[in-house]
């Protein structure tokens, strides 16, 4: 039997960066504890040029902050079963806040060996993206609104998996009913809830040693009756609502060097927040108010490539492009001139990433987003910005 002292553990944290922290071990037992982090800030500026109305502003700013994707955890592991208890530093979920520090993530699972391995607890859905583009912007998810859907998307649910195959049942119910989640309450009404649960699917293999490719989709449906949707999204609106998208992804490797690429498609991916349309501010994240002024039914088509090399084993240099249509919305099909038909989102930046130490890792990002809106009578309101930033990033 292995045991580490919290005060070594501790000291490691300064000396030897980069590793996680193992407070207990014991082989016989298959079992052990460990503490992990990351710790993630920017600093950098950026500015926007516009017509749209509501940010009609042209002035740059500067930018710093934590991202709010910063965490601390801990992995245990006993035999078959595996745990993980992780805060985030701005988490909205169970026992969290949209503006405060809450649980990440918490779930158990379970290890069948060759009958595969069953989860339940709150972890990311299936159907985030999953690593094919390195955008660090918008806590990691650059692409979700141009060109991809989130990098994350923890919610409630039960996952079965067996060769790198996934089904799981997702509760999307947002922070109001946390307190009833907790407490074992079963009266779920409103904040977007529908009478089935939502539906995803999923399956990744690896292409080479350091590649990778991902299929997954996902479905939910909102009854007319009770769904708990805002209620300027239902303006208007009759019958029943369905939702859901399709991503697939690969990354080739090319020996020091690799090639990326992700397409998407989905229809009210907003309602369950995998899917938005987006414009940039100028600065660290998007106004995502536009997802939903277009209204019920809007659909959205979307592709980001990305290629990247190791230049020595300290940097590495990536860029990539992405680009989203947003169509069909119900706020998109009016008569009026000013109508928009449709809302059109690119992006273009590049990043170097810098292995200072072990564990410490500086990123220089450049990135260009441009969100156009065209109306019926040929009226378009245009939104771009330009944003530096660099993050600095510290994982043990």
């Amino acid at each position: 039997m292995k045991k580490l002292a919290l005060s070594g553990a501790l000291a490691a944290i300064v000396a030897i960066p980069a590793l996680g922290i193992e407070v207990y071990s014991n082989e016989e037992k298959g079992a052990s504890v460990e503490l992990y982090g990351s710790l993630r800030g920017f600093v950098g500026g950026g500015g926007i040029t516009s017509d749209r109305p509501a940010n009609s502003t042209n002035d740059g700013s500067y930018i710093i902050g934590f991202q709010n994707n910063s965490h601390f955890g801990i992995n245990s592991k006993y035999g078959k079963l595996f745990t993980k208890v992780e805060f985030g530093l701005r988490e909205q979920g169970i026992l969290g806040t949209a503006s405060g520090p809450g649980l990440r993530k918490v779930f158990g699972t379970y290890d069948f060996g060759s009958g595969g391995k069953l989860t339940f607890g709150k972890i990311d859905t299936p159907t985030i993206e999953g690593g094919f583009q390195s955008d660090f912007n918008n806590n990691d998810a650059g692409g979700n609104g141009f060109g991809s859907v989130t990098t994350g998307s923890r919610k409630l649910q039960i996952q079965y998996s067996h060769s790198g195959a996934t089904i799981a049942i997702i509760h999307d119910d947002g922070a109001n009913n946390d307190a009833s989640l907790a407490t074992g309450g079963s009266a779920f009404v409103g904040a977007g809830h529908s009478r089935i649960p939502r539906i995803a699917l999923s399956y990744e293999s690896k292409i080479g040693e350091k590649g990778k490719f991902k299929v997954a989709a996902t479905y939910k449906y909102f009854d007319r009756a009770d769904n708990g949707l805002p209620a300027t999204w239902l303006a208007g609106h009759t019958g029943d609502v369905h939702a859901g998208h399709l991503l697939v992804g690969a990354k080739v490797p090319l020996g020091s060097a690799y090639l990326s690429t992700i397409f998407t498609y989905g229809i009210n991916g907003h309602t369950y927040g995998e899917q938005t349309t987006a414009a940039s501010l100028g600065g660290y994240g998007y106004n995502t108010d536009l997802a939903g002024a277009l209204g019920l039914n809007s659909q959205r088509a979307g592709l980001v490539l990305e290629g990247g090399a190791k230049i020595n084993d300290t940097i590495s240099l990536a860029a990539g492009a992405g680009y989203q249509a947003t169509f069909n919305g119900e706020n998109q099909r009016g008569n009026e001139r000013s109508s928009a038909q449709a809302t059109h989102s690119y992006k273009i930046y590049a990043n170097l990433p810098i292995n200072v130490a072990k564990g410490f890792q500086v990123v220089p990002q450049l990135g260009f987003y441009d969100t156009i809106q065209t109306a019926r009578g040929g009226y378009t309101a245009h939104q771009s910005a330009l944003v530096g930033l660099v993050r600095l990033k510290y994982d043990f």
